[in-house]
């Protein structure tokens, strides 16, 4: 909400994966107190809205988990020589050391796929509007969309497969 404070007002917000539940409840919490600087739409993609309805080993994994075990192994001070050394943070090569253990095997066949091809046949960068960069050629192969209205906030809903789920 903070930053949506700092960033608005007039926001359009996006969340892919992982940052979709937090998006959906700040919206919902500054439209129920009707904050002047609620985003005027929140679009989410692939996130764990409802991780319990479909578990997966990462579900498992948080619920053998308590917060306590989270902050022992994962929260680390920021080095010396970094901006904002000392400050406690959960590291990215943690979070992307996770991601990719998760579908190893899904994402080296992807790594491959991309850096293996000849440059002439990988997309444009970075307008990335050719037929191969995964944007739907017509609407009816575009995903599932849904919106759902909340008063003056708009919340789409991107049906498609996250990517860590497989």
């Amino acid at each position: 909400m903070a930053m949506f404070e700092t960033v608005g007002p007039d926001l359009h917000v996006m969340a892919v994966c992982q940052p979709a539940a937090p998006v959906l409840a700040a919206t919902a919490l500054m439209e129920a107190r009707r904050h002047p600087r609620v985003p005027r739409s929140a679009t989410l993609l692939g996130g764990p809205v409802d991780p319990g309805r479909a578990p997966t080993a990462v579900t498992a994994f948080a619920r053998e988990h308590d917060i306590t075990w989270f902050g022992s192994n994962c929260i680390r001070p920021v080095p010396l020589h970094y901006p904002g050394r000392g400050r406690l943070v959960y590291p990215g090569f943690l979070q992307l050391s996770g991601f990719m253990a998760v579908n190893p095997d899904r994402h080296l066949s992807a790594h491959w796929k991309t850096f293996s091809r000849p440059r002439a046949e990988r997309p444009n960068r970075p307008s990335g509007r050719t037929a191969s960069s995964g944007i739907p050629a017509s609407p009816s192969s575009a995903p599932e969309h849904r919106s759902c209205p909340i008063r003056a906030t708009r919340v789409n809903v991107v049906t498609t497969p996250c990517c860590c789920r497989g």
